[in-house]
């Protein structure tokens, strides 16, 4: 109901696309390279054709409306490295929406089992980060995409033994809220002002209603006023930020 009403209220908002520019996609490598160095990991180096896969990555996910590591054509995070000219060994996707700052982020990825297995995964070598703003039902959102891998530089490399493998985080739960105004922010701050203007609306006239002894022969005051504070009690616990 909360999120609904979020969403009505988006059209008559200020215009606040570009707030992904608060997340720097170096930020995030440099973050989860600490992350790595703490457990005596080596760092991750930054390539480009992993970051136009993860830049491509997302796009389709707005293009196509979805949400997941899997589009609903089929197509898997490894066939945008591999026409970004990526050819890896083993390879490892992580995602996230809604945040905005990096930390928080990498925080939230270090929190899921999964999404910190890629993170800490030694056989990567290479990471790309992309940051896109985009609607994904009609609600704007800043999608991450964070891919690892490491190249096959050789074919006595995979004859040695290694397999081709590719891994991507699933999804959790919990929901991680960010710590600066985001569009989810900035579309929940309307929804509470316009309920709670409702609401000081509702109790005027009670108020006036009962001062001046006025019998009304129909009114559902109370009931209004039970609603729209529920509603504003719901707004106020909405948390946002997912990884997958």
């Amino acid at each position: 109901m909360g999120r609904s009403l979020i969403d009505i209220f988006s059209g008559v908002r200020p215009g606040i696309l570009g707030f992904a520019s608060q997340i720097a996609p170096e930020k995030v490598i440099e973050l989860t390279n600490q992350e790595r160095q703490t457990n005596n990991l080596p760092p991750l180096t930054y390539n480009k054709e992993l970051s136009d896969a993860a830049q491509v990555k997302a796009i389709d996910m707005f293009a196509n409306n979805y949400w997941a590591h899997v589009s609903p054509t089929g197509t898997e995070p490894w066939s945008f490295m591999i026409n970004s000219g990526y050819n890896y060994l083993h390879a490892g996707e992580n995602l996230a929406r809604d945040f905005s700052n990096p930390n928080d982020i990498v925080v939230a990825w270090m929190a899921s089992p999964t999404h910190r297995r890629n993170i800490l995964d030694g056989r990567y070598k290479d990471i790309g980060i992309a940051v896109v703003d985009g609607y994904i039902n009609g609600v704007e959102t800043t999608l991450v995409v964070q891919m690892f891998g490491v190249r096959q530089s050789a074919a006595a490399e995979v004859a040695s033994g290694n397999v081709v493998s590719q891994v991507y985080a699933q999804e959790i739960p919990k929901v991680y809220p960010a710590t600066t105004i985001s569009p989810f922010d900035a579309k929940k701050s309307w929804s509470i002002a316009l309920v709670t203007i409702i609401i000081l609306a509702l109790a005027l006239d009670w108020f006036f209603v009962w001062k001046n002894n006025i019998i009304r022969i129909s009114g559902k005051t109370w009931a209004h006023l039970t609603y729209f504070l529920t509603l504003a009690v719901i707004l106020f616990i909405i948390r946002q930020g997912l990884v997958l």
